[in-house]
This record gives structure tokens, sequence and C-alpha cells, in this order.
């Protein structure tokens, strides 16, 4: 009884197992899975989705050196795939316009086998092309039924730039759109060469950026770059260098790593061994892989006991953390640059439920879990938690979603990817098909969908926008700052910065959330590592005795500057312009002597005292010149006097206002014509000068005297003209410096010449005759005492002349035209006081002594008592014998 029981048992659970395997062969109906051994030794892993309309991924889902294993970040890649075309039919509402297939192959991260998929793609394109026995279909009708393989419309992939540039060369061929969600080559940039290629990744341009960047924050300057030996690592250390070099950043080295190659680990000792040698270079840049080169790297660097601080690439993020955490000596700190990714959380339960319900049409997930659980799932528990196998394996699903959940970092630049082309088909079919109904086109226009997907535009998972420039680049650039720091034991990338192309200050980074590698002890002068061989040449410095990225630094001299950090040569400022600390030029303002001034003010006052009393005094010996004027003298000598004095402290005012050429032309003149004019009347009003110029008439005698003067004064104008032409070139305007050059004082050339002594030589010459017979005639009687008055002036203005002439020449340029102004001015006065003011007091006198004569009924009594002292003081006088210098003035009649 108990045997039947048994049996009845097992033939329920045998038909209970038939039923299920009857159920999951027909949900995987539509799915074909190719597992194709290579002659390569490499096998072929390829699954197929049928669809109205294929899109081909080309990616990385095996990890081992035969391409037969399943990867975990291969499998994560697989489920994002299938999750941004499920995504992709919530975004259109789940049209029924035609369903999108889906085929997806392995590229093993190997050339060979990415471009065997791009000529088996051709192949599909082209009549007669070559037809090789691992490919699924071809245009040849010898190859295999494969009616159900159609030809992709567009492609998804590549991971490696590598891989990704060939591929794109050959689908830019036929114009079939390819996009790839990780290669960054900026030479995939070029639309002429490029012409169908697309990528949800920014460029490296822009990575280098990002890493400049840091470099500039941190004031580092002597670099070590390394990079992978293909086109990844190549173009990006060009661009670096190329870059580093206009910021004054200096990459000291630069080594390429083969990768995957039998010199690989050659390669790594080498860089080390250069790494050891510069003991300066701190800061070491990886533009390479994390696993098969990276890795290989900092085992070398921690047998050696190296100490530096690695900046890595986007291949770091997130593969880095999984690197053996006994290397956190050199692990922890790293500081890496990656385009930003978003989280997605609706993604780790869309694995999961597709593990739970669609475990056996996925050949993946199989290979996965036999490799990694030593497990082929045929059935599943009842709560879903559970997976069994064949040989009475059981996987927990709860331990497949750890493992797989801590691989999901960087999957959202390939759900955008796949989510831009299935969209862009879409769009296609929109426009071409009739909604809510089956589609009837058989071929969609490469051409025409590329211009779509140049154009597509929709919003990711997060909100932001996606959508491509004419370059096929992303038009929004994101990276984050990603420190990797050991925290409890492992290893974790901590977001400390970022960088966007959309904001005035690209990046901003946190200085204190970063960790440095452990060997480094932060000291109060020194926050972080420093990567220097030389420090920058500040502003106002220039560097010199360059060798290599070691240098010194001079300061500019003169009137020089630097503005930029790292200057090679000081620039000159341009006329008008002066650098006070040699960083940078400023306008230089002019300034001149005006009334404002303190020397300008006292030159205006003295000038305006003098020639107002120059005119008063004139208007009141013009009124009362017959009160005054002797036998020798006339009006109108009274008035040439008057004229020297108004010409005198006119002067003074050439010298508060701009000076200009001509101005200094005219104050040159006026000066040595005004000491001449000076001089000329001293010498006739000399007795000697009286007796040989004795006429009849006091007009006559005037007349001779006005002669005199004029042939004197145009031999001034002769030496005056000489020098002018002599010296045209020093009779200019010269810029004074005050304040270290900030303010430049405006002032006239007055500085004596050869050819100027010759013009100040005749005035004092002249004056030294008229002092020599002033002084013998200076106690000869006279009404108004000018003979002494006459000593006086000579004497005054001699002395004026000696000591002018004996200073000026040690005087600075502003104290000259000081000294020139007052000189004159002070001449003046010597005149005023020698030869006006007595006649003005004598006019003054008599004048009320007439008036008060006349109120006493008197024609002139007190003037005749005057004149009558007068004489009868020379009559009594025998000391003194009467000459023409006695002569009394007559009395009015």
């Amino acid at each position: 009884m108990l045997v039947w029981f048994y049996f009845g048992l097992l033939l329920f659970l045998l038909e209970v197992a038939s039923c299920t395997f009857a159920t999951y062969s027909t949900r995987c109906q539509h799915i074909q899975n190719y597992v194709i051994a290579d002659a390569t030794s490499s096998t072929r892993l390829t699954s197929i989705t049928n669809g109205n309309y294929t899109i081909q991924a080309i990616i990385t889902i095996t990890g081992n050196t035969f391409c037969n294993i399943v990867s975990r970040y291969g499998l994560v890649r697989q489920y994002a795939i299938e999750y941004a075309l499920y995504n992709a039919y919530k975004k259109i509402n789940n049209s029924q316009i035609a369903k999108i297939g889906l085929r997806i192959d392995d590229d093993c991260e190997s050339l060979p086998i990415t471009m065997s998929r791009g000529i088996e793609l051709a192949s599909m394109l082209r009549e007669n092309s070559i037809c090789r026995k691992s490919f699924l279909h071809c245009s040849s009708k010898s190859q295999r039924n494969s009616n159900d393989i159609q030809t992709p419309v567009g492609i998804i992939g590549t991971l490696l730039s590598l891989t990704t540039i060939p591929l794109a060369t050959l689908t830019s061929l036929y114009r079939i759109p390819q996009i790839s969600p990780s290669a960054s080559s900026s030479l995939l940039s070029k639309t002429d060469l490029y012409k169908s290629f697309f990528r949800t990744i920014p460029s490296d341009n822009h990575q280098v950026s990002v890493m400049l960047d840091i470099i500039e924050t941190f004031r580092w300057n002597f670099i070590i770059a390394a990079g992978s030996d293909d086109d990844y690592g190549k173009l990006a250390l060009s661009e670096l260098e190329t870059r580093a070099r206009v910021r004054n950043i200096c990459i000291t080295e630069t080594i390429y790593v083969p990768y995957k190659s039998p010199n690989t680990q050659k390669s790594v000792k080498n860089l080390m061994e250069l790494i050891t040698n510069k003991v300066k270079a701190k800061v070491i840049i990886l533009f390479l892989y994390a696993v098969g080169l990276g890795n290989l790297i900092l085992n070398e660097a921690k047998e050696r006991g190296v100490q530096r601080i690695w900046l890595t690439s986007d291949a770091w993020v997130t593969e880095a953390e999984n690197l053996n955490v006994t290397l956190n000596n050199q692990t922890h700190g790293i500081i890496s640059v990656s385009p930003k990714r978003y989280k997605l959380p609706d993604f780790v339960q869309f694995m999961e439920y597709e593990i739970k319900n669609n475990f056996v049409c996925n050949m993946w997930l199989k290979n996965y879990l036999k490799n990694s659980y030593n497990c082929e799932p045929s059935n599943i528990s009842s709560n879903k938690e559970i997976l069994f196998g064949y040989n009475n394996c059981s996987v927990d699903i709860k331990n497949v979603m750890k493992e797989l959940s801590s691989s999901v970092g960087k999957i959202s630049n390939l759900v955008d990817a796949v989510t831009a082309l299935v969209l862009s088909i879409y769009k296609f079919l929109d426009i071409h098909c009739i909604k809510d109904r089956d589609c009837s086109i058989s071929a969609i226009d490469p051409v025409e969908l590329n211009n779509i997907v140049r154009n597509i535009t929709f919003k990711n998972s997060i909100g932001e926008v996606i959508e491509f420039d004419q370059s096929g680049e992303l038009t929004y650039v994101f990276y984050s700052i990603d420190n990797l720091q050991l925290l409890n034991g492992q290893l974790k990338y901590v977001s400390v910065g970022n960088w966007s192309n959309k904001r005035t200050k690209n990046l901003l980074i946190e200085k204190s959330l970063i960790e440095w590698p452990f060997w480094f002890k932060k000291l109060p002068q020194q926050e972080y590592p420093n990567s220097r061989c030389s420090e920058d040449c500040r502003k106002g410095q220039y560097y010199t005795a360059k060798t290599g990225c070691c240098w010194s630094c001079e300061d500019c001299g003169n009137n020089s500057y630097s503005d930029t950090i790292m200057a090679n040569q000081c620039l000159p400022c341009e006329p008008g312009y002066y650098t006070p600390d040699h960083t940078t030029c400023i306008i230089i303002r002019i300034y001149w002597r005006s009334y404002n001034d303190v020397e300008g003010a006292a030159i205006v006052i003295a000038n305006s005292i003098g020639l107002f009393l120059s005119i008063l005094f004139g208007f009141v010996l013009c009124k009362f010149n017959h009160l005054v004027i002797t036998d020798e003298s006339s009006p109108h000598m009274i008035t040439f006097v008057c004229i020297i004095l108004i010409l005198t402290f006119s002067f003074g005012f050439l010298n508060v206002v701009e000076p200009s050429f001509y101005l200094c032309k005219a104050k040159s003149a006026g000066f040595h014509f005004l000491f001449m004019i000076i001089s000329s009347f001293l010498l006739i009003k000399t007795q000697l000068i009286l007796e040989f110029l004795k006429r009849k008439s006091k007009f006559q005698l005037f007349a001779s005297q006005m002669l005199l003067a004029v042939v004197l004064l145009l031999m001034q104008v002769c030496t005056i003209t000489t020098y002018f032409v002599i010296d045209s070139g020093q009779i200019a305007i010269e810029n004074l410096s005050v304040n270290n050059g900030s303010l430049l004082e405006k002032i006239c050339n007055v500085e004596l010449s050869p050819a100027k002594l010759v013009s100040v030589l005749l005035p004092i010459i002249l004056l030294t005759i008229s002092t020599i017979f002033a002084f013998r005639d200076r106690n000869s009687k006279h009404v108004l005492y000018e003979p002494k008055f006459l000593c006086f002036s000579c004497a005054a203005l001699s002395i004026i002349m000696a000591a002018f002439l004996s200073t000026f020449k040690l005087l600075n340029v502003y104290l000259k035209t000081l000294v020139m102004a007052f000189a004159v001015n002070v001449s003046g006065f010597i005149l005023m006081i020698c030869f006006v003011l007595p006649k003005v007091y004598l006019a003054h006198t008599r004048f009320f002594n007439i008036s008060s004569s006349r109120n006493a009924s008197s024609p002139c009594p007190i003037i005749e008592n005057d004149l009558a002292i007068e004489k009868n003081t020379l009559a009594n006088n025998s000391d003194v014998v009467p000459n023409k210098n006695n002569i009394l003035p007559k009395k009015d009649t």
C-alpha cells in the first residue's frame, strides 16, 4: 500500500513538472538563444527576442578568457537593456503600432569579436557579401534558415572606445544609428567620420577639463599621466597634454600601458620605475581601465611602497570598489571623475521580477547562476524565494539580488541609450503609420531614423532632459567627483564634488570631504598633498631657466608687468600707463601746476597783486605825471615802466595753465625777453647813457632811449630765434613722475642748453654794465633819489640772476619752473618799488599840497616853498656840484 502511495506521488510530481516545463516552453517561444563555439576558442553568446523591428546590443556580458561565463556586471547590463525597453513602452503608453525586438550579442571586450558582429550586420545589408559559418544570418540563401532573424535598425554599444571606434566607422557607411553608453573617446566627436554615431556619455574632452580644474584647484603642476595603449587612453592623454600646457600645468611624463597584452606586466613595472624616480610628482593620472590595468598598477605600487595620489578616469567608477581590499594603502584616497549616474530604484525590482518569472527563458541568468552558484535553475519555490536546479541544487534569490544590486552604478547611461533609440523608432513609425494599427512598413530608412535620433528629446527617470547636439553629443554634461574611501573595511566611493557645463563656475568641490591616502598627514600649513617641482611664478613675475617642469621666477622690472601666473615674459605698459605692482597697467593721471595748488596759488596771488598795483600806479602816474616829471624824464618813460611791469606780472600766469609745445616756447622766449627788457631799461636810465644820448628836448631823449632799447631787444630776439632752431627738440613738454608713476606732472623743459645760455648772457652783460655805472653815480643828487634806487635795483637784480644761475642747474625740473616764475615776479616788484612807488608817493604828496594851497587862496605856496627849500639845499651844499641830475622841477605856471 505504501509503495503504491509513493508511486502515485511520483506520477503526480512528474505530471506537474511536465506541465510546468510545457508552460515555460510556451512562454519562451519568442526567444532564440545561440551558444556557438568559435574557431578562435571563444564562444558566441547571442539572444534574440522577436519583434516587428529589432535593435541590436553589442555589449560586454562575459568576463573570462573564453567568453563563455557571464559576469555579474554583464547580467546587470542585459537586464538594463530589457528594463529600458520596458520603460520605453510605458513612455508611449504601450502603443500597438509595433513591437520592438531585442538582440543581445556579447563582445567579450574583444575587438575581433566586435568587428565580427559588425561584419555580420553588413552582410545582412549587402547582397553577396561575405558570410561566415558563425553568422546567424546573411544575405546569402545558402546559409541557415533564419527567417525570424531580422536586420537590426539600430545598434546599442559598445562599452569601450577601443571597440566602438571601428564599429562606428562601419555602421556609418550604412547610416545605421549607433548609440554608445560609455565610449568617451574624443575621436568619436568627428561627425564627418562617424555620421550615425551618438552617445549618452560625455566626450573625454570634458573629462580632461574636469581633471585640469581639479589639478588647478589644488595647485598641482608636476604630474605623471598613464593611459591605456588604445584610442581611449591615447586620445585622452594627447588632449590632456595639449590643454595642460595652456594652463601652465606640466605633464612631466606620459606613459601608455597595453591592455590585455603579453607586455602589460612589463609596461606596468616600467611605469612604476618612472614614478619612483620622479619623487616630486605626487599626482598620477590614470586614464585606463580599473580591472585589467589599474589593479596591476596598484599592486606594483604596493610592493614598492609608492606613495602617490591617483587621479583616475570614469572607467574606475564603480569597478574600483571591488578591488582587493588588501590594497587599501593605495586605493584609499583615489579621486575619480565620472559622468553623472542616477539611481534606478525600480530597476532592482524589475530584475527581481524577471528572475522570479522568466528565469527559464533567460540564458544569461542561467549561465551566471551555473558558474557563480553551480546551479542551473529549472523551477522555483511556491513563495518565489528559492530557485531549484536539476541536480537538486538551490539558489536563494535574495543572495542573487544582493550581488546584482551592488553592480547597478553604471547602467543609467545604458538605459538612456536604449530609450533614445526605441523612442526614435516609434517616432519614425508614428510619422509613417496610422496609430493603433499594425504598421506595414517592411524596413526603416536609416537616414531618416538618424535625423530623428539627432533631434529626439525626452526626460529620463530623474527628470533630466536627454538630447543630442549635431555632433551626437549630449547637450548637458555633468560629472561627479568621487573619493574612494575605506569605510568599515569596505571600499566605497563618496561624492565630494561635481562639474557642470551649464554654470559659470564649472567645478564645485568640498575639500573637507576628501579622505587623502593614509601616508599623508595634514599639517596646519598644508591641507592637502603637494605635487610641484617649482612654485608657480606669481603675477608680476616671469619664469626663467626652465628645464622640463622646473624653473626659476624673476620679478618684472621697470615699467613692465605680467598679469598671469607663470608668464613667460613681462610686457611693457603702453604709453600713458604705469604699473604700481607689476601686475597690471593703470592709466597715468596727468597733472600740471594750476591755481588749485599751493605753488600755483602763490604765483597767481603774487602776479595778481603785482598786476593790480601796476595798473593802479600806471593810472595814477598817467593822471598826475606833471607832478613827477623831471628834466631828464618824460611821460612816455613812465608809460614804458608801467608796460614792463604789466608784462612782467602777466608772465606768471603762463605757469598755471596746461603746458603745450607752443606754450613752452612762449614761456622760454618770454623769460629771456623780459630780462632783456629789464636790463635794457636799467641801462638807459644810467647817467652814462643819459649823457651819451643828450638831446635838446625830452621827446628826443625818450626816442633815443627807445631806439637803443629796440636795438638791444632785436639782438635778444636773434639769440632767442637761434636757440629755437638749435634746441627745437628740447623745447618740449616733460612728464615728471610723481608717486611711483601713478601721477605725471606735465611740465615744460626749462633746461639751460648752451644755445639758451647765449640768450641769458646778453642781459647779464647789460645788467653788469648798468650795475657798475649805477654804483658810481649812487650819491648823485636828485629830487626823487633815482640814482640810489637805480643802484639798488641793479644790485638786487644782479644778486637774483647770480643766485638763479648758480642754483638752477642743481634743481629738479619741478623747482626750476617755480624759480623762473618767482624770479620774474621779484624783478617786477623791485622795479615797482624803486621806480614807480617813489613817483606815486611824490604825486600823492604834491597833489594834496596843491589842494591845501588852493584852499588857502594862494596859487601854489606850498609847492613854491618846497622848490625854494630844494634850491637852497643844493646851493648851500658845497660838496655837490650841480649837474643834469640836480635839475629841479620847474615851477608850474
